[in-house]
C-alpha cells in the first residue's frame, strides 16, 4: 500500500471520538470492520487512576476488551456471558497523567499496547462478524482520543532514486544525511545511496514509516566505510526513549566488535541479546542487515543469517537507519514487508497453546515434547495457509512424524517415519493414501532437522538429505501443524512456523541497457533468448533461453485471439539446447474451425496428459471495457510450470493439468520455445525460476559479494564515455569478489565481462590498453578467500597466452587458441565465459570471434576446455577475480542445484593495518660518512620495507614488541603467497657492504629464504606491455638465493645457507658475509644479462640464448634484497598458487648492512622530514589528496654517545648544536653511535642508535659482530 493510501485511511476513513464522557452510550467506531485493524487511544486518568471506571472495547460478536481497575483483560463473547480468555494483567500510569492504548487485532491474534508495550496476547481464532464499539462507564478516567485504524499488508520499498536532491518521507533527528549520487541513472548499475556523517556528534539516525506499523521485517543494505563506529537499524522506533535498535560495531583490535539488540524503553536502554564479531571497515564492503519484529520476539540478520534473537516489550512503530561516529556511511535498498511467525518452547505461557491428546510430556524447562504411545498434538488454526514449517525431531521405536495443513481429522497431510523410511501421506474422504516416500530411515535416537512447507496448492516436505517429498492438491491447501506417535515414542523440539511473505523488489535495471546495441547482451527479457541454428524435426524455428534451470521454473507465453489463429506453439523445460523433445513439453495446438485449444502435456513420444481449453470469448463493446494500458502484455498467457516432482500447465491463470513426473530429470537444463503459424512473439516469452538460478546485473547494493582484495564498486567501464558503469575491482595484486553463499552439485557459472578502459593511467600501470584483455577469471567451489582452490579458470591467463581451467592451483586442462579477443572488436563488446558441471564433467565455454560481415563482427560461443574430474570437489564458493588489472562485470548468471545456507556469516577478510612511523620523539636521521653502514631498528619507520610490488601476499609494518621496541613484521595477507617483503632497493657495494646482520623471530611453519637481485637488468619490450617485465626479469635476471629455511628455488643459484636458522616463534640472530657470495671479494667477472621480451609470455616459447646478451656491468653490487619464499613454479606464483598459508608471518629487527671502517667516525644527523601536508594517493576517489601534517617543535640541541652498548639512552645534556660529529674509537670491533635531540620546550627525544664496524677493510670479521637478540 503507497504511503498516500495509507494518509487516506489515517485522515479519512478512521473514525474517531474525541473528549468522550463516562455513562454514554456505546459509540460505534465501525459498523463494517476490515480483517485486521487497530483500535487507538489516549486515555486521562484521575487522581485515583481507573477509578471506578471501566472501558470495554467490542470487537464485533466473540471479542472484547475490558479495562478497569488498573488492569486490563481479553474477553470472549459467548451467549452474552463474557469470559477472560488472557489477563487480567496490571496496566499502570500515573494519576492524572496519560496513557496511551492501541487494540491490535491481526488474522490470528489480539494484542494489547499500553504506552508503546504490549502487556496482553490472545490467540484468535473467532469469527470476524459485528461493529467494532466502545462503552466508557464510572468515573475516574477521560477518554482524550480513540479511532479506529484499518491495517493492510505493510510493503514499503526505497532504493534511494531520485531525479531530485529531496530525499522524501525521511525524518532525521541526528546527524547529516544527503543523497548520494553517481553517475547517469539510465546507464549505471546502481548509482544513489543514502549517505550519512555524524559530524562530530555521537551518532546518525533518520525515521521512515508509521507509527502503527508492527510485526513486519525490515531489510538494508549498508556500507560502514572506513571510519564509521556503529550501524544498525531501528525498529518500533516511537520516539528516541522508545525504540528497539539492531547495533553492529566494527572489529576493532582491542574487542573484535558485537553485535547487540537494544531495546529502550521510558529512556532506559536494555542490552536484551549480544555476541562478538564486528563488521570489517572497508571502503567497497557492503552487508545486508535485517530485522524480523513480531509480538514480544526479534531476530536480527546479517547477511541472511540469523544471528540474535530476544524477547522485547515495545510493539508496534517506524523503521530507521543508525550510524555512530561516522564521516561518510551508505545504506540502500530499504525493504519493510509485513512477516509473521510462530514460534513455541512447549511452555504454557505461549498464546498458541498446543492442543494434545494422549501421552505428552514436557522436558524440565519446557525446551522438548515427549510422546509415547499413542500422542497427537496440534498448533494453529485452520487457517494457516502459505507456511514453513520447522522442527527437530528425535525418533525412537515405533513410528513418528509430523501433521500439515491439518483442518480435521480426516483432512491432513502427514510426513510419517519409521523403520522402513519416510512417507507423504494424505488423508481425505476417510481414506489414507502414501503420496511420495523415500526409502532411507531416519536413525533412531538422533536429532533431525525437518522442513515442510505449504504454498497454495502446493505440499512438500525436505528431508535430512535433501530428499524431496511433496504433492499437489485440487484447492489451497491451509490448516495447523501437529506431532504424533504411534506406538513407540519420540521427542520434538524448536517448532516454528513462518509465513511466506510478499517478494521483495526486482533488482533495479539501467534503462539504456536494452536499448544501446552494445549493451543488449546484458539486458533481461527477450534479450536471453537465441534462436538455435538447427530447427524441430517439424522444421520450426527454436529458440533457447541461455540461463540453466536446476530448480522450480515457470514459461509462459501470450497468444493474442488463439481461436483465430491455427497451429502450434511449443514450451519445453529440463531440455538440451536443440532437443525439443528431450525433456517434459507442453503443446499447445489449434485446429481450423476448432472450438478449442488442445493442450497436451508429453515427452519424447509419450503423452502424459491433455485438456481442451476454451477462451472465453470477447466482447467488444461490452460495458466497462478498457483499453489496455501502455505497455500491457495482450493475449492469452500459457504456461507449463515445473514444482518439485510436478508439471503443471495452465492456461490464463487457470491449471489445467497436473502431473506428477516419479524421477524428475533434472540433468537437461535448458527452456525451449518454437512456433508455427501461432503469432506467440519471443519477446512476451517469460521465464520465472526460484532461487536456484541468480542473476547479477548488480543494480542494488552488492550484499551478496564479498571483496577480498582490491578496489571494488560502481565505476565507469570507459573514460571516453563516463556515464556508463558498471561493477567492477582493480588491482596491483589479485582482486577478487566471492559470493557469499555457497553451491553445491551441478551448476552453471556464465559472465560477461570487460577491461576497465583507463586513459590517464590512473589506476595500473598498464600504458597499453590490448594488454589489459587478459586475466578475466572466475573460481568455482572455492574456500571463500583463496582464488586457487576450488576450480579456477583463467580467461585469458598469464598475459592472455591462454585460457586454463585450474584444480587447486594446478592446471588440469588449458587451450593457446581461445583467449581474450582484445582491441577494437571487443572495446565496445563484451567478452564472455561460461563454466558447466554436470556430475564430473566441467565444460568451459567462450565467446569468439566467428567471421565478420563488412565492420560487424559476428561472434560465437565455443567450447573451450574439457576435464574429468574423478575426484570432484563438493561445493564451496564462487569468486570473480584478475591479477594486476581492473574487471569489469556486465552480467554475473549463476545456477546451481543447491544453495548452501551459512551457518554464520561470511568471513569477511579484514584488510592488514600497515604501521608505516611510530610515535618516536623527535626522530632523527642518523648517517655514517666514514663507514659503510645502512641500519634500521624500526623505532621510527619501515625505511624502505615494503611488501615486493606486483608479488602475492607480502606486507610490511611495524609492529609493537612485547620485549620492548618495535620491530618489522613481514606477513603473508594474501590467502595464499610468497610474502615477499623488500629490505634493500638500491644498490650497494658488497665489496663495502661486506656484511647483513639481522635479528628475527620466526613461528612455527614460517618458511623463508633470501633473494639478492645482483644485477640491475636492462629490459626493452618489443610487442610487450611492461607490466609483464617484472616477474620474468625476477627470473631471468641475476639473483641469488641464500638459504634460510625454506626449499631451493631452483630458478637462480643458491649461493650460501645460514646454518641453524629455526623456526620456534622465538628471537634468534643472523649474520651473512655478502661478499664471497657474489663476487665482492675478487674472482670472475660477472656480466649482467641485458634481457629482452619478445612480447611472450610463456618463457618456454623463447630462446634464451638468443635473448641474453652478455654486456660488461658493474661488479660487486646487489641492488635488491628480499625475504619470502620464492621457490616453486613461477607461472603458479604469479597468481598466489601452492604458497604459503595465510597469516604466515616472520618478524625482523636491527636490520643491518655494514662493512669496516677506520677508528676516526664522522656521523651527521638530519630531524625527519616534516611538511605541512603531502599528497596522498585514495583509491576510494582516485585522486590524490593533501594530509595535513603537523610541524615537530624546534631542536636547539643534541646529546651524542658513542660506546659499545647497543641501546645506550644519551644523558639529557647537550653536547652539541651541530648536525655532525666526530668521535675516535679506542680499538677495533662493533661500536655504536647514540644521539638524542632536545627541543625548544626543554623536553628531549627519543635516543637514535647506529652500529659502527671498526676494522680494516680487508679483515676476516668475527663469526658475530652482533650477537643480537638470542644469541
Amino acid at each position: 500500500m503507497t504511503r498516500q493510501l495509507w494518509l487516506l485511511i489515517g485522515v479519512f476513513v478512521g473514525l474517531s471520538a474525541v473528549v468522550a464522557r463516562a455513562g454514554a452510550a456505546p459509540q460505534i467506531l465501525e459498523p463494517e470492520p476490515s480483517q485486521e485493524f487497530d483500535v487507538i487511544g489516549s486515555l486521562r486518568l484521575g487522581d485515583d487512576g481507573f477509578g471506578k471506571s471501566v472501558l470495554t472495547i467490542t470487537l464485533g460478536q466473540h471479542r472484547a476488551l475490558r479495562m478497569e481497575r488498573d488492569s486490563a483483560a481479553i474477553l470472549t463473547i459467548d451467549d452474552g456471558k463474557n469470559t477472560a480468555i488472557a489477563g487480567p494483567v496490571p496496566i499502570a500510569a500515573a494519576p492524572g497523567k496519560s496513557a496511551t492504548f492501541a487494540l491490535k487485532r491481526r488474522r490470528l491474534e489480539i494484542s494489547l499496547l499500553w504506552n508503546q508495550q504490549t502487556v496482553l496476547r490472545a490467540a484468535d481464532a473467532a469469527p470476524r462478524t459485528g461493529a467494532i464499539s466502545y462503552e466508557l462507564t464510572g468515573k475516574g478516567i477521560k477518554i482524550d482520543r480513540i479511532r479506529y485504524q484499518p491495517v493492510e499488508p505493510i510493503y514499503h520499498c526505497d532504493d534511494f532514486s531520485r531525479v531530485s536532491e529531496r530525499i522524501g518521507d525521511w525524518d532525521r533527528p541526528a546527524g547529516s544525511w544527503w543523497l548520494s549520487t553517481s553517475r547517469n541513472l539510465d546507464r549505471s548499475a546502481n548509482g544513489f545511496w543514502y549517505a550519512t556523517s555524524s559530524e562530530g556528534g555521537e551518532h546518525s539516525t533518520a525515521i521512515t514509516g508509521y507509527p502503527f506499523w508492527d510485526r513486519y521485517s525490515f531489510e538494508a543494505a549498508v556500507h560502514p566505510g572506513r571510519d564509521t563506529q556503529a550501524v544498525g537499524l531501528y525498529a518500533y522506533y516511537c520516539d528516541p526513549d522508545n525504540h528497539l535498535l539492531f547495533r553492529w560495531t566494527g572489529n576493532d583490535p582491542a574487542d573484535g566488535g558485537r553485535r547487540e539488540l537494544i531495546e529502550t524503553v521510558a529512556g532506559r536502554p536494555t542490552v536484551i541479546a549480544s555476541e562478538p564479531g564486528g563488521f570489517v571497515r572497508s571502503p567497497y564492503q557492503w552487508y545486508a542487515l535485517r530485522l524480523n519484529v513480531g509480538d514480544r520476539q526479534v531476530q536480527a540478520l546479517i547477511d541472511g543469517v540469523v544471528v540474535l534473537t530476544g524477547p522485547i516489550r515495545l510493539g508496534q512503530g517506524r523503521v530507521g537507519l543508525h550510524a555512530e561516529q561516522t564521516t561518510q556511511c551508505f545504506y540502500d535498498d530499504i525493504v519493510v514487508r509485513s512477516w509473521r511467525a510462530v514460534s513455541d518452547d512447549f511452555r504454557d505461557a505461549a498464546i498458541w497453546q498446543w492442543e494434545k491428546r494422549g501421552g505428552w510430556q514436557a522436558s524440565d524447562g519446557g525446551q522438548e515434547l515427549h510422546g509415547r504411545g499413542e500422542a497427537e498434538a496440534t498448533l494453529g488454526d485452520a487457517r494457516w495457509m502459505d507456511y514453513r514449517f520447522l522442527i527437530e525431531m528425535r525418533r525412537g521405536s515405533g513410528a513418528a512424524g509430523v501433521y500439515l495443513a491439518r483442518r480435521g481429522p480426516d483432512d491432513y497431510w502427514l510426513l510419517r517415519a519409521d523403520d522402513n523410511g519416510v512417507e507423504l501421506r494424505r488423508a481425505a474422504g476417510g481414506e489414507q493414501t502414501v503420496v511420495a516416500r523415500s526409502d532411507r530411515p531416519l536413525a533412531e535416537g538422533q536429532w533431525q532437522s525437518l522442513s515442510l512447507s505449504v504454498r497454495g496448492d502446493y505440499v512438500a516436505a525436505v528431508l535430512p538429505d535433501g530428499s524431496l517429498l511433496d504433492d499437489m492438491s485440487d484447492q489451497p491447501a491451509a490448516g495447523v501443524v501437529g506431532l504424533v506417535v504411534e506406538r513407540g515414542e519420540a521427542e520434538f523440539r524448536r517448532p516454528r512456523v513462518f509465513f511466506y511473505q510478499q517478494p521483495g523488489p526486482a533488482e533495479p535495471v539501467a534503462m539504456d541497457l536494452a536499448v544501446d546495441p552494445g549493451m543488449r547482451l546484458l539486458a533481461p527479457g527477450s534479450y536471453r533468448w537465441h534462436q538455435s541454428e538447427n530447427p524441430t524435426a517439424q522444421g520450426d524455428p527454436l529458440w533457447w533461453h541461455d540461463s540453466d534451470f536446476f530448480g522450480d521454473v515457470t514459461v509462459t507465453c501470450h497468444i493474442e485471439d488463439p481461436l483465430t489463429q491455427s497451429g502450434r506453439v511449443v514450451l519445453a523445460l529440463s531440455a538440451d539446447r536443440d532437443d525439443l523433445a528431450g525433456g517434459p513439453r507442453l503443446e499447445i495446438t489449434h485446429q481450423p474451425g476448432q472450438p478449442s485449444m488442445t493442450l497436451a502435456l508429453k515427452q519424447a513420444d509419450e503423452t502424459f496428459a491433455s485438456a481442451d481449453y476454451t477462451p472465453a470469448p470477447a466482447e467488444p463493446g461490452a460495458e466497462g471495457a478498457q483499453e489496455p494500458e501502455p505497455g500491457a502484455i495482450i493475449g492469452t498467457p500459457f504456461s507449463l510450470r515445473r514444482q518439485g516432482r510436478f508439471l503443471v500447465v495452465s492456461a490464463d491463470d487457470e491449471d489445467l493439468i497436473r502431473y506428477r513426473a516419479e524421477e524428475a530429470d533434472r540433468q537437461a537444463t535448458k527452456v525451449l520455445f518454437s512456433s508455427r503459424a501461432i503469432f506467440a512473439p519471443i519477446g512476451l516469452v517469460t521465464v520465472d525460476s526460484d532461487a536456484s538460478n541468480r542473476v547479477y546485473l548488480f543494480g542494488a547494493a552488492p550484499t551478496e559479494w564479498a571483496v577480498d582484495g582490491g578496489v571494488w564498486g560502481v565505476q565507469q567501464r570507459w573514460d571516453c564515455e563516463p556515464t556508463w558503469s558498471f561493477y567492477g575491482g582493480w588491482d596491483q595484486r589479485i582482486a577478487a569478489a566471492w559470493g557469499k553463499q555457497p553451491i553445491s552439485g551441478d551448476f552453471t557459472i556464465s559472465y560477461y565481462c570487460a577491461p576497465r578502459r583507463d586513459e590517464e593511467e590512473r589506476l595500473l600501470p598498464l600504458p597499453m590498453y590490448d594488454s589489459r584483455f587478459r586475466d578475466m577469471n572466475v573460481t568455482a567451489c572455492g574456500d571463500g578467500h583463496n582464488v586457487g582452490s576450488g576450480y579456477a579458470l583463467l580467461f585469458g591467463g598469464w598475459g592472455n597466452s591462454r585460457t586454463a581451467l585450474l584444480k587447486n592451483g594446478r592446471v588440469v586442462a588449458e587451450s593457446r587458441n581461445l583467449r581474450v579477443t582484445p582491441g577494437v572488436e571487443t572495446h565496445r563488446d563484451w567478452a564472455y565465459a561460461r563454466m558447466e558441471r554436470r556430475g564430473s564433467d566441467i565444460t568451459v565455454y567462450v565467446r569468439q570471434i566467428d567471421h565478420k560481415v563488412g565492420s560487424r563482427t559476428i561472434w560465437a560461443v565455443v567450447e573451450a576446455l574439457t576435464y574429468h574430474d574423478p575426484d570432484p570437489i563438493p561445493g564451496g564458493h564462487v569468486a570473480f577475480w584478475t591479477r594486476n588489472n581492473a574487471l569489469i562485470l556486465g552480467r554475473v548468471d549463476i545456477a546451481a542445484q543447491n544453495w548452501r545456507q551459512l551457518a554464520k556469516p561470511f568471513p569477511i577478510a579484514a584488510a592488514t593495518k600497515v604501521i608505516e612511523e611510530t610515535s618516536c620523539r623527535l626522530p632523527l636521521r642518523v648517517v655514517a660518512e666514514s663507514h659503510p653502514v645502512e641500519h634500521n631498528d624500526f623505532e621510527r619507520a619501515l625505511g624502505e620495507c615494503q611488501g615486493r610490488p606486483w608479488e602475492i601476499g607480502g606486507i610490511a609494518s611495524l609492529e609493537a614488541d612485547p620485549t620492548g621496541g618495535h620491530c618489522l613484521r613481514a606477513i603473508n595477507a594474501g590467502p595464499s603467497g610468497n610474502l615477499a617483503t623488500v629490505l634493500l632497493d638500491h644498490p650497494i657495494d658488497v665489496s663495502q657492504f661486506r656484511r647483513l646482520c639481522f635479528d628475527y623471530r620466526a613461528p612455527a611453519g614460517a618458511r623463508v629464504n633470501l633473494y639478492l637481485r645482483i644485477s640491475n637488468n636492462s629490459y626493452h619490450g618489443r610487442g610487450a606491455s611492461d607490466w609483464r617485465v617484472p616477474a620474468q626479469v625476477r627470473r631471468l635476471g641475476q639473483w641469488a638465493e641464500i638459504v634460510l629455511n625454506g626449499e631451493e628455488s631452483g630458478w637462480c643459484p643458491a649461493v650460501g645457507r645460514v646454518d641453524g636458522f629455526v623456526a620456534d616463534d622465538r628471537w634468534h640472530h643472523a649474520e651473512v658475509d655478502l661478499a664471497p657470495l657474489v663476487g665482492g671479494e675478487g674472482g670472475d667477472e660477472r656480466p649482467a644479462p641485458e634481457i629482452i621480451i619478445d612480447g611472450s609470455w610463456d618463457l618456454s616459447d623463447i630462446d634464451l640464448g638468443r635473448l641474453i646478451r652478455r654486456a660488461a656491468k658493474p661488479r660487486h653490487q646487489v641492488h635488491e634484497i628480499v625475504i619470502g619464499d620464492l621457490s616453486g613454479d613461477w607461472t603458479e606464483q604469479w597468481y598466489g598458487f601452492q604458497g604459503l598459508p595465510a597469516g604466515t608471518t616472520i618478524y625482523l629487527d636491527n636490520l643491518a648492512l655494514i662493512g669496516p671502517g677506520p677508528r676516526q667516525i664522522k656521523v651527521t644527523w638530519s630531524p625527519a622530514a616534516e611538511t605541512g601536508a603531502v599528497p596522498f594517493f585514495d583509491p576510494a576517489v582516485e585522486t590524490p589528496v593533501a594530509l595535513s601534517i603537523p610541524i615537530g617543535p624546534a631542536i636547539v640541541g643534541y646529546s651524542v654517545v658513542l660506546d659499545r652498548q647497543a641501546d645506550t639512552t644519551p644523558p639529557e645534556k647537550v653536547t652539541t648544536k651541530e648536525t655532525e660529529a666526530e668521535l675516535e674509537a679506542t680499538d677495533d670491533g662493533l661500536w655504536f653511535v647514540h644521539v638524542r635531540a632536545k627541543a625548544d620546550d626543554g623536553t628531549w627525544g627519543d635516543a637514535c642508535h647506529l652500529p659502527i664496524w671498526v676494522g680494516p677493510t680487508d679483515a676476516k670479521p668475527a663469526a658475530s659482530l652482533f650477537g643480537g637478540r638470542g644469541a
